[in-house]
């Protein structure tokens, strides 16, 4: 009966201390992530994308907002920013098409590609951009 009552108060005391372990790793984890990159990260090519705008000051802010987040991310399946090769091999890769496949959405990319408020125009613009030409 002592060996299961010390294992029993073993237990309560065993738990806060892998609490603790468990809140020091990730503390650990998070403080990690906010040191600088080495520049090897720094010159990798979603960083460079990462940095990438359209000139046009509205249109930036429209990117940042809507496009950039899976355009930059090559897991995300969406054709990356710049990526000229992957932007002809879209199943219609003519401008037009591609706006309305954005107004209609596809795939992941909900209607409006998140930018309820971007025209048409805008849209072709940000089409543009993210194919290579610059607004």
């Amino acid at each position: 009966m002592s060996a299961i009552s010390n294992s029993q108060t073993a237990q309560p005391a065993a738990l806060p201390r892998r609490c603790l372990t468990s809140l020091c790793l990730l503390g650990a984890l998070l403080l990690g992530a906010c040191e600088p990159r080495p520049a090897a990260v720094a010159n990798a090519p979603q960083s460079r994308l990462e940095v990438s705008r359209p000139a046009n000051a509205n249109l930036s802010e429209k990117y940042e907002r809507a496009c950039m987040t899976c355009h930059i991310d090559a897991a995300s399946g969406a054709p990356r920013t710049h990526d000229q090769a992957a932007w002809r091999n879209r199943p219609n890769p003519a401008r037009d098409a591609l706006i309305t496949s954005v107004q209609q959405g596809r795939n992941a990319m909900p209607p409006m590609g998140l930018c309820p408020d971007c025209s048409r125009e805008e849209l072709g613009a940000l089409i543009d951009f993210m194919r290579g030409a610059q607004p």
